[in-house]
């Protein structure tokens, strides 16, 4: 079973070196790239919603929330928040 990157954030034995902190980002920015050009918001993006594989990469997962367009979010406070970000 993969770890979410909270079970490893929280893990006070496993100390993370900027190498792979740097890593961790860089998979996030992408993922979050791949998004934008699809034309798709997260709306739940946390830790909880982000496996390590066993390469150590990280992978956004989908939350208990669906993946919307952009031009859906317009119900809940997160995702009023979320919007007025990407202005």
């Amino acid at each position: 079973m993969q770890p979410f990157l909270k079970e490893i954030l929280d893990d006070q034995s496993m100390e993370i070196d900027p190498i792979l902190r740097s890593s961790f980002i860089q998979d996030l920015l992408f993922a979050l790239i791949q998004l934008q050009i699809l034309g798709l918001c997260h709306g739940n993006l946390k830790s909880s919603n982000c496996l390590i594989t066993s390469r150590w990469q990280l992978e956004v997962t989908r939350s208990e929330l669906p993946i919307k367009s952009k031009k859906d979010y317009y119900t809940s406070k997160n995702e009023i928040i979320f919007n007025h970000c990407l202005r």
